[in-house]
């Protein structure tokens, strides 16, 4: 029973005294001091400082605490107090005269000015006619919607479909926030060129956002070097922005930097690809999470996505269409704890684990709202407003399947290296219809999968031995999936990845080489659940810079180290 009262002066130290134990037995007393308080707040994400003692001090503690209580105003137990506080509400304060009717309203018109714009210029009307663009009621709301959400929170996720035009929204948006220099960060291949007739250069002609400049995603620490120092860049336009969503890449730190004190104009169709972090990521180009403009009370951002980070990490793989892999999964310690947590019971279903998961979805998307302009084609055609725009634009047809013949030395080549890169099922399946599947050059994946080959006995058996060997053969599923992705996409995209991972493989034979040890990225292989194969290739190559760091220390520390010498198939794992 917890009984609350206050001191009659004014303290913000807490201090929680505990007696623990029936009484007929010795019992071990403690205490706690410190500043938060006992809410999900104060204990996660405000960084308040507490105190545990047991061995000391007790008496002291308990006595003082008694003087204080005897001194003390009864709040929750007193109903005398209870019946004056009701009063106060209803008699004294500007809840006296609200009806719910009116409270209602009041909360309805506070959401639904979070959704209106203000209206765009004559101005820019009369530029889009100038240059020749349609002029689109749904474009032009969007614009002024944009702006009524960056005046409040300081940037904007602009996430509408494909084809809809976020380009020419986002140049519109830096049109009506008149006078103000930016940059724009995109894809090398929508930059432009420098007489502006095609890409982003063409467009910040076309909308007279003059001396601003255009950099691609490559060119981060150029972009950083350019504005550093210099107020002027106010605006930062980030084209296909989800490809930052991993906040611990290096692109990621730099972009971060580059928007820091700025208005944020993020672009993407996909901002919540994978898991809630992405949108998170996001989020923290333009918001401070701990106190962001967008929550209800200070913190509870970020202890929202770490709750949704939690239960997306965990529940995520017992949606592997692998029925194999679903039975390891659902034995795991945390898997199961965390299934009993939500749902109360130990039989993990499913059915149960996607709600879950489609909860958490909805959620995310309730937070992000009032920063996101988010429309597809068929809101558009449902809306009075704006199905006529939609007829001019046209319809999406369904894709058409065309098919391309290779010639007989391409068919031999592209059957004998896809064979390289089958697992062992497929290999075995391959084998038994007649295929010639070669085994001493297939595709081992070793350095991605070194539990495999340390043979440690003393490990074998536990669950973290067992999820380590299933996370690292899903992380060489990922790489082998991926290399067969870029084959099929062209002949050349394979010979480049091929020589990528060729690099990556020199790279690791030198350290091993220069230290003895191996160390595999204990972070990569956690999320590969979380990435897709662009990131995971991403994540491939910080993980092979960062072996070069001259800090052994803080390297070894973060990650999972192997002492390559002590493996008991050491001789496999190099020729591998």
């Amino acid at each position: 029973k917890i009984v609350i009262r206050k001191t009659r002066e004014a303290c913000h130290a807490k201090l929680y005294i505990f007696k623990l134990g029936p009484k007929n037995i010795v019992r071990q007393n403690l205490f706690i001091t410190g500043s938060s308080n006992l809410t999900k707040a104060g204990l996660t994400t405000q960084n308040e400082f507490n105190i545990e003692l047991s061995d000391s001090g007790f008496e002291e503690v308990e006595e003082y605490f008694d003087e204080l209580w005897k001194d003390s105003i009864k709040i929750t137990e007193d109903s005398e107090v209870k019946k004056r506080l009701l009063a106060f509400l209803k008699e004294e304060t500007h809840f006296r005269k609200t009806t719910p009717l009116e409270a209602y309203a009041y909360v309805l018109k506070t959401y639904l000015d979070a959704f209106e714009g203000r209206p765009t210029s004559a101005g820019l009307e009369k530029l889009l006619k100038e240059k020749s663009y349609a002029k689109y009621s749904y474009q032009l709301d969007a614009v002024g919607l944009g702006c009524s959400i960056i005046e409040k929170h300081r940037g904007l996720i602009l996430a509408d479909v494909v084809g809809l035009g976020k380009t020419i929204i986002a140049c519109a948006i830096a049109y009506e926030l008149k006078k103000r220099r930016g940059i724009v960060i995109c894809p090398p291949a929508i930059a432009g060129d420098a007489k502006q007739t095609w890409g982003w250069t063409k467009y910040l002609e076309d909308f007279e956002l003059t001396n601003w400049k255009v950099f691609s995603l490559g060119d981060l620490g150029t972009a950083a070097d350019v504005i550093q120092g210099k107020d002027e860049y106010e605006i930062v336009i980030v084209d296909e922005a989800h490809r930052f969503r991993n906040s611990n890449s290096l692109g990621y730190e730099k972009l971060k930097n580059i928007c820091r004190g700025r208005i944020a104009i993020l672009l993407t169709a996909t901002p919540f690809n994978n898991k809630p972090q992405d949108i998170l990521s996001l989020l923290s180009l333009f918001i401070t999470p701990k106190k962001s403009s967008i929550d209800l009370q200070d913190g509870t951002l970020l202890s929202d996505f770490a709750n949704s980070k939690n239960i997306f990490g965990t529940f995520s793989p017992l949606l592997s269409k692998d029925e194999k892999d679903y039975e390891k999964l659902r034995n795991i310690k945390e898997i199961k704890k965390l299934y009993k947590e939500n749902f109360d019971s130990i039989k993990i279903e499913k059915k149960k684990v996607q709600e879950c998961l489609s909860k958490e979805t909805k959620k995310i998307r309730r937070i992000i709202e009032p920063i996101t302009i988010r429309r597809n084609r068929l809101d558009l055609k449902n809306n009075p407003r704006y199905s006529k725009e939609m007829e001019e634009l046209g319809s999406v047809e369904d894709p058409q399947e065309w098919f391309f013949e290779l010639s007989p030395e391409q068919v031999v080549f592209y059957d004998k290296t896809i064979s390289r890169f089958l697992n062992e099922a497929e290999a075995e399946e391959a084998a038994k219809q007649g295929a010639n599947v070669p085994e001493v050059r297939r595709f081992k994946g070793a350095i991605y999968k070194p539990e495999e080959y340390e043979g440690n006995t003393a490990k074998t058996g536990s669950s973290e031995h067992g999820f380590s060997l299933m996370s690292q053969q899903n992380l060489s599923d990922f790489i082998r999936r991926l290399v067969v992705k870029r084959f099929e996409s062209s002949f050349g995209a394979f010979e480049k990845s091929i020589r990528s991972f060729k690099k990556i493989t020199e790279q690791v034979e030198k350290f091993l080489e220069k230290s003895g040890t191996y160390v595999l990225d204990r972070k990569l292989v956690e999320r590969i659940y979380e990435l897709d194969e662009e990131e995971i290739e991403n994540e491939i190559n910080d993980w092979i810079e960062s072996l070069d760091e001259h800090d052994e220390k803080k390297k070894l520390r973060k990650n999972k180290v192997y002492k390559v010498n002590n493996f008991k198939r050491k001789k496999d794992f190099f020729e591998a």
